[in-house]
């Protein structure tokens, strides 16, 4: 096995030997009005949800505000602007709200709409909907 110019190792055939991970922004979720309305950090906090997403997790992403703000490169108010317009163009629905008590803190837990749910429903893509 060899090294690429990276460091990272490599298959017989030269080709990289990476995790095959990647968030797939599908057609229909860009072209869409919904879509077209994201500004480029509302666009980065999706891509950012989406790549917690694992197949498995829909319903129960986690996200704090300050997670986002840090990933995305922005203030926490923007971060949570950025959310809370998410959700309301249909991207993302809130599934537990955030919480701080004598139990802890907790950060929200998300639904991704262009995802299928955990009980195996299709996926509702609220954000086709959105005018």
């Amino acid at each position: 096995m060899g090294k690429n110019k990276k460091g990272r190792g490599v298959n017989a055939k030269g080709r990289s030997k990476g995790n095959g991970r990647f968030v797939m922004l599908d057609y229909m979720l860009l072209d869409c009005p919904a879509g077209q309305s994201l500004t480029p950090g509302e666009l980065a906090v999706l891509i950012r949800v989406m790549q917690r997403y694992h197949g498995e997790n829909n319903g129960r992403i986690s996200l704090s505000c300050r997670d986002a703000a840090k990933l995305s490169n922005v203030s926490k108010d923007t971060a949570s602007r950025h959310i809370r317009s998410l959700c309301d163009k249909g991207f993302m629905r809130i599934r537990t709200p955030s919480s701080f008590g004598r139990n802890g803190r907790r950060a929200t837990e998300f639904y991704l709409t262009m995802f299928p749910t955990q009980k195996g429903n299709p996926a509702p893509r609220d954000f086709q909907r959105w005018k």
